[in-house]
């Protein structure tokens, strides 16, 4: 049986999301009207975001991983820190580090650059979404009907979003790196053909 306030599948009679029981009594847990709006958002998806069981997907994408999902500003922003940062690291590892472990260096960075995004990415995104549901609750009477269209839209075309995105993402790095390597008259070829 599927819980009717919130669609979650129910437990012995009652809902382990809400706490809504079959008698319309809740247990625990706020009334119907002041249940969390990403509760309401996610649905039966609500634990697998929340407690980001789904690391992987930002960990791969990084901040492409919020661009896919409409967070635009923010996504772009970091894109911009964490390319930046990226291109340093990398720049300082091809100038100051002795060339047989260059390539494991930047090895190295680019796993702790993954890392941070698995664990920080999906924290990212829930608490600007919750900031962008908890304004139109406040602006607007029909927020449950905003928050449904708001899923809608977030998760049409989420994987052709981040297959594109990704995409565009390693296109611009690429070329950012050119730029940067030839001005600075680096070679990312004969730096590691060098270390082998």
């Amino acid at each position: 049986m599927f819980c009717p306030n919130c669609g979650t599948k129910m437990n012995n009679n009652y809902c382990s999301h809400c706490g809504y029981m079959p008698n319309e009594n809740f247990i625990g847990f706020a009334k119907k009207e002041d249940e969390p709006l990403l509760l309401y958002y996610f649905g039966d998806k609500y634990d697998f975001y929340v407690r980001n069981k789904n690391w992987y997907v930002p960990g791969i994408l990084g901040p492409i991983y919020l661009i896919s999902h409409n967070l635009y500003f923010v996504g772009i922003l970091l894109y911009i820190l964490d390319v930046a940062i990226t291109l340093g690291v990398l720049i300082f590892n091809h100038l100051f580090i002795f060339e047989y472990i260059v390539i494991f260096v930047d090895i190295i960075y680019l796993l702790f650059n993954r890392f941070i995004w698995a664990t920080l990415g999906n924290i990212i995104y829930i608490k600007l979404l919750s900031k962008k549901l908890e304004k139109e609750k406040k602006n607007n009477l029909r927020y449950k009907e905003l928050v449904s269209d708001y899923k809608k839209v977030d998760f049409t075309l989420y994987k052709i979003k981040c297959i594109f995105f990704s995409i565009v993402g390693i296109i611009i790095f690429l070329f950012l790196k050119e730029i940067v390597y030839s001005y600075l008259q680096l070679s990312w070829y004969n730096d590691y053909s060098r270390g082998m």
